[in-house]
């Protein structure tokens, strides 16, 4: 039974493989009513690129799903008479496609976009987005509909995405080697909300208009510049939720696209303000009893090794207090020898300690006969 299994799914391929011009179809249509857009009809788009991609069937419902990379889109065609059912509109480059029988859900990889869409088979409705950033490209389901292998096509790695109820973090399984593609990228890469972030992207057409979009939301507008490259600043959403957000750059023309990660992370708090305490005067004694003393030596009266303290702030090891004591026993020394000299003057000029001047002997004057 297992056998016979891949056998009748590629039978079946075979038997409605005029599925393969409705991709034809789905894209000389737009040209043929007249609804082509400049950029597309001068040959920008789908010049090396093929219209049809991966193919995921589900045969519990009985559908084909088919991606359409050029227009990221997914067509939902019937299995048994290859009738349209539905169109998927997806990130840009749909590259994979994992279909959850049990679960009836659908996974589809966006490889510029960087982010994997999960859409309800049923009512063909996005059920979530997981933005892993990257080129996601190759999908595989594991441990039924637990885990998500997902190959990226620039890094080079399998990553194991927790896709069940409990979820987490990607595990990387295996890294085979970087690929040459470059994606977008930010300045800062984590910033709280109401914050102003630079994004760079290349590879656009000159002079295209391009889009910056959070997640699948439309940011702000700008232009490429002569060599495809775009430069441009958005605001953080004031209500973004915490954690790694999608932002993709998308051509209007071209639809080529650049996407990156930001982390979104809490907004610090504003700092504390100190109360600024009024510095009280220190106490008499303390002043009197400074460690230290700082002096400046004037230049006009340094004198053989002061010459060499001249100018600069030199410390010396006293205290106030102690230099205070000095100077006024100085100045009392200075004080007694004034007095000192005074008592001798007066003794010398009136000839004895008790008044002796007026009953001694006149004084000769100079120049007397």
């Amino acid at each position: 039974m297992n056998v016979d299994r891949p056998r009748a799914r590629i039978e079946t391929l075979m038997r409605y493989r005029h599925l393969l011009f409705v991709p034809l179809l789905a894209a000389l249509a737009p040209m043929l009513l007249g609804s082509a857009r400049p950029a597309e009809a001068a040959g920008h788009v789908g010049a090396g690129r093929a219209q049809s991609g991966a193919i995921a069937l589900d045969p519990s419902l009985g559908v084909t799903y088919l991606a359409q990379p050029v227009f990221s889109t997914v067509l939902v065609l019937a299995s048994r008479n290859s009738a349209l059912l539905g169109v998927l509109k997806v990130p840009p480059s749909p590259a994979g496609l994992a279909v959850d029988s049990r679960l009836h859900l659908l996974y589809v990889s966006s490889d510029s976009a960087g982010v994997i869409t999960v859409f309800n088979e049923k009512t063909l409705r996005v059920a979530k987005t997981l933005p892993i950033g990257g080129r996601p490209s190759g999908l595989s389901l594991m441990n039924k509909g637990r885990d998500l292998l997902v190959t990226d096509s620039a890094s080079g790695t399998i990553q194991e995405v927790p896709v069940g109820s409990k979820g987490g973090p990607p595990i990387q399984l295996l890294n085979v080697g970087p690929g040459a593609d470059a994606g977008a990228m930010l300045a800062p890469a984590a910033a709280p909300t109401a914050r102003r972030i630079l994004v760079w992207g290349r590879g656009f057409a000159p002079g295209e208009a391009v889009e910056v979009y959070w997640g699948l939301k439309p940011l702000v507008r700008t232009a490429a510049d002569q060599a495809g490259m775009v430069m441009t600043h958005f605001i953080v959403p004031p209500r973004a939720p915490l954690g790694r957000q999608l932002i993709v750059l998308i051509g209007r023309h071209t639809t080529h696209s650049e996407s990156t990660l930001l982390t979104v992370i809490k907004t610090p708090p504003p700092p504390k303000r100190v109360p600024v305490k009024p510095v009280a005067p220190k106490p008499l004694l303390q002043r009197l009893l400074t460690p230290k003393l700082i002096l400046v030596v004037p230049t006009a009266i340094a004198v053989g090794p002061l010459k060499k303290l001249a100018g600069p702030k030199s410390s010396l090891g006293i205290s106030a207090f102690e230099l205070e004591a000095a100077v006024a026993l100085v100045c009392l020394v200075l004080i007694m020898r004034m007095r000192r000299r005074r008592r001798k003057k007066a003794a010398t000029v009136d000839g004895s300690p008790r008044g002796r001047g007026k009953s001694g002997p006149p004084r000769a004057l100079k120049g007397a006969a």
